[in-house]
C-alpha cells in the first residue's frame, strides 16, 4: 500500500527478501536390495512382489517380507552340505544393520514360502529385480547378495547388469562381491581374482559405477539357538545321535520313554533341547551349521558401511578404514593385496583385512585405472551432485531463455555449490579454485541453440581425495 505522504517524516514498509532458488541435496545414504524373502504382503494383503518397498529397520523387513529361510542340510560323504536353495537376503540385512545400515528399499523377487518359486536362485528373478529399481531413483546403493549363489557366469552376466544400470540411471552406485570370495588366492586358473577380472574388464560398462570386495566374512548373524533339528535331514540326525528305528521314531511321537527326564522335556514340546543336553556330536553339528550359514559375501555388510560413512563423514569420503563385523576366512598379505589395489589390467578390487579387528582396507572402484573415477568417493560425490542440480534445475523447464533466467541459474548452483565447499564436498581454498558455472548467451549457447529451446550449463567441480599412500622420510641426526 502506498503512504499518504502529507506529513513531513520517514516512512517505512516491509519488502519481500529475493533470493534464488535453493536446490537440495540429495540422500545418499539409502541402499537398495533385491533377493528372495519369505513372504511379499502388506497389511491390506497387497502383494509385493516386484515392487520397491520403503524399510526403516529389521523390524519392517519381518513384517512385509518375513524372516529367514529354513535350510536344510544333509550327508554328503564324511561332510555334511546344502541340501535346499540358499536364500540369504535375510542374513544379508542382518549383517547390513549391524554395520550401520538405516533407511533402504527391498525389492522381493519370490516368497521361498510358495509353491511357485522355483528350488533355485534365478538370474531371471533377480534380474527382474533390478529392472524394477529402473522406475525408482531413491535408493543409491544396489546390492544383489544372493547374485553369489548363481553359477558363476551368471553372477557375472548379473553383475554387468548392475554395472549397466548404474550408468543409464546416473544415480547409483553397486557393491558386490568376488564370486566364490571364500577361496584363497592363487598362482592357477582357478583363482577367484584371476576369474574376476577374466568376466570383468577395464572395457565393461560401469566399471567406475561400482566397488568389488574380497573375501567373504565369517559373520555371527545365525547362533545356534536359531537351528534345530529341522534344518537337518533324518538321515543326518539319525547318524549324529547314533539312533535308528524305534529308540528315533520315540523323539518325535506321543510314546513316553521310560526316562523320566525326557518324558517331561517331551511334554514341553522341547525335543530340541533333549538333543542338546543329551547328544554332545548334536550340539557340534549346530555349530558346523552355524559357520556354514554365516560365511556371507561382504557386500551387504559394506553397504551398511556407506551409509555410516556418508552419514558421519560425507559422501565424498572414500570408505577405507572403517571396521566390519565378521571375521576373515583367510589372511590377506600386503604382497597380494598390492595385486587387488593396483593392477596391470586396471580392474581394483578392495580387500578386507585383519589388523587386530576386521577392516576395509581399500578405497577404489573396479576402474582403479582411471584417473579421474579412481575413487568411490568422487564418484559418489558427482552422482550426488549432478542428481541435485538435475531435479532442481526442472524448476526452470518452460522458463524463458533469457539472461534473467540464466543469472537465476548460475546463481543457485552457485550457492548449493559454495554450501557443498563449506561442507568439504569439494576442494580448494576458494570458490574459484573449487567450482565455476557458466552458462549465457556466446558462453555455453548459440543463438540456434535459444531458437531451438535449449538452455546450456557447464559445471565444473574439484574434489577431495584420499591419502591412499602415506609416505614418511626418516632421516637420522648426527650430533657435531
Amino acid at each position: 500500500m502506498v503512504a499518504n505522504r502529507k506529513t513531513p517524516g520517514v516512512y517505512t514498509k516491509e519488502v519481500a527478501r529475493t533470493t534464488s532458488s535453493s536446490f537440495v541435496q540429495q540422500a545418499t545414504a539409502v541402499a537398495g536390495f533385491v533377493g528372495y524373502t519369505e513372504k511379499a504382503i502388506n497389511e491390506d494383503g497387497e502383494d509385493l512382489t516386484n515392487k520397491v518397498v520403503r524399510i526403516k529397520h529389521l523390524a519392517d523387513f519381518e513384517k512385509y517380507f518375513g524372516g529367514a529361510p529354513k535350510p536344510i542340510y544333509g550327508v554328503s560323504g564324511d561332510s555334511i552340505e546344502l541340501t535346499s536353495p540358499e536364500f540369504s537376503l535375510y542374513k544379508n540385512l542382518l549383517h547390513f544393520y549391524e554395520n550401520g545400515g538405516g533407511l533402504c528399499y527391498i525389492v522381493s523377487v519370490g516368497a521361498y514360502e510358495k509353491e511357485s518359486v522355483a528350488n533355485q536362485i534365478s538370474y531371471k528373478d533377480l534380474l527382474k529385480g533390478l529392472e524394477t529399481f529402473k522406475r525408482d531413483d531413491r535408493a543409491k546403493i544396489i546390492c544383489i547378495p544372493e547374485s553369489i549363489k548363481l553359477e558363476e557366469s551368471e553372477c557375472y552376466r548379473l553383475y554387468k547388469e548392475m554395472l549397466k544400470h548404474c550408468v543409464e540411471t546416473e544415480v547409483r552406485f553397486a557393491v558386490i562381491d568376488v564370486y566364490e570370495g571364500d577361496k584363497e588366492i592363487s598362482n592357477d586358473a582357478e583363482c577367484p581374482i584371476t576369474r574376476f577380472r577374466s568376466n570383468i574388464d577395464v572395457d565393461t560398462v560401469g566399471t567406475d559405477y561400482a566397488a568389488a570386495y574380497y573375501p567373504y566374512l565369517q559373520t555371527s548373524v545365525i547362533s545356534t539357538n536359531d537351528l534345530g533339528y529341522w534344518n537337518v535331514t533324518e538321515e543326518l540326525l539319525q547318524k549324529t545321535i547314533g539312533l535308528e528305528g524305534d529308540d528315533f521314531n520315540r523323539l518325535f511321537t506321543t510314546i513316553n520313554p521310560d526316562a523320566e527326564e525326557y518324558n517331561k522335556l517331551k511334554k514341553s514340546n522341547d525335543v530340541n533341547a533333549y538333543l542338546m543336553a543329551k547328544f554332545p556330536a548334536y550340539v557340534k553339528l549346530l555349530k558346523q551349521i552355524a559357520r556354514k550359514e554365516n560365511l556371507l559375501g561382504s557386500a551387504a555388510g559394506v553397504a551398511g558401511i556407506y551409509c555410516t560413512n556418508d552419514r558421519s563423514k560425507g559422501v565424498q569420503n572414500s570408505p577405507g578404514g572403517f571396521g566390519i563385523t565378521g571375521k576373515l576366512p583367510f589372511q590377506i598379505s600386503d604382497e597380494e593385496q598390492a595385486e587387488l589395489n593396483v593392477h596391470e589390467l586396471g580392474t581394483s578390487i578392495n580387500a578386507i583385512r585383519d589388523f587386530g579387528s576386521t577392516k576395509i582396507w581399500g578405497v577404489r572402484t573396479i576402474k582403479g585405472i582411471s584417473v579421474d573415477w579412481r575413487y568411490i568417493g568422487v564418484r559418489r560425490a558427482m552422482l550426488m551432485i549432478r542428481e541435485s542440480i538435475k531435479k532442481s534445475i526442472k524448476q526452470y523447464i518452460f522458463s524463458p531463455n533469457t539472461s534473467d533466467t540464466w543469472l537465476s541459474v548460475k546463481a543457485s548452483c552457485e550457492m548449493f555449490l559454495r554450501n557443498l565447499l563449506r561442507d568439504k564436498v569439494l576442494a580448494g581454498e576458494s570458490e574459484s579454485d573449487a567450482f565455476l558455472v557458466e552458462i549465457g548467451l556466446g558462453e555455453t549457447m548459440e543463438e540456434q541453440d535459444i531458437l531451438d529451446g535449449i538452455m546450456k550449463l557447464n559445471i565444473k567441480v574439484a574434489f577431495t581425495r584420499p591419502a591412499e599412500f602415506i609416505e614418511i622420510n626418516f632421516e637420522q641426526i648426527v650430533n657435531e
